[in-house]
């Protein structure tokens, strides 16, 4: 089961049923980091009332594109406790896609932005875990 939960990947507990068996992005709906979205790959899972599921409505569409550019319009959104993610707001929502020279959705280009949004994320990561970890050093300084 998955939550408003930001922590562990949303991951709220195990039950031993499910109501979904697909894969689409998951969004908070509620709480301080409402907003707050994960790729969830075909998997089977539950969500509680404090989160919402995206699917994509055609095949020209890359998951992980529209994960960080979710990001990017919900940090605009500024969601919070009282900034609520609801339907109303999502539909009015506008997502920056990349079309081809014919108007299509232009599939190789979102993979293209989104591997490299992920080396960014990689990058931002292992940045943020060495400095965690330099917090641990204690220097003696000796005359």
């Amino acid at each position: 089961v998955f939550s408003a939960n930001t922590k562990r990947n949303g991951l709220l507990g195990n039950i031993n049923h499910f109501d979904y068996d697909i894969e689409c992005i998951q969004i908070t709906t509620n709480g301080v980091y409402a907003g707050t979205s994960f790729y969830r790959p075909k998997q089977k899972f539950s969500i509680n009332g404090d989160a919402k599921i995206l699917i994509k409505k055609s095949e020209k569409l890359d998951y992980h594109y529209l994960l960080y550019e979710l990001k990017r319009v919900f940090l605009e959104a500024e969601f919070n406790w009282q900034n609520k993610v609801s339907d109303k707001k999502l539909v009015e929502m506008q997502c920056d896609i990349p079309v081809d020279e014919n108007g299509e959705f232009d599939l190789t280009k979102q993979k293209e932005i989104a591997n490299k949004y992920n080396k960014i994320e990689k990058i931002k990561y292992q940045l943020k875990e060495d400095y965690e970890n330099s917090l641990n050093y204690k220097i003696q300084i000796i005359d």
